[in-house]
């Protein structure tokens, strides 16, 4: 027997807030990954590369603000 599909019954707002989290915590995941990047490369002194993964990082966040 097919299984039924999850976000056809129950709250509405519970299934905006699952949603929602989830997207959330998706990117906050992106950002510490970037802030570790960020992190690693200041310990090798390429000033450089903590500034384009710097730069990279808000045009990301801009990306996802506008999206």
């Amino acid at each position: 027997m097919p299984k039924q599909a999850t976000f056809t019954q129950g709250s509405t707002l519970k299934h905006v807030v699952v949603m929602s989290a989830t997207g959330a915590l998706g990117l906050m995941c992106m950002f510490l990954v970037d802030l570790v990047d960020m992190w690693f490369l200041s310990m090798l002194g390429k000033q450089e590369a903590v500034a384009a993964v710097g730069f990279a990082s808000t045009i990301l966040f801009l990306r996802f603000l506008l999206v």
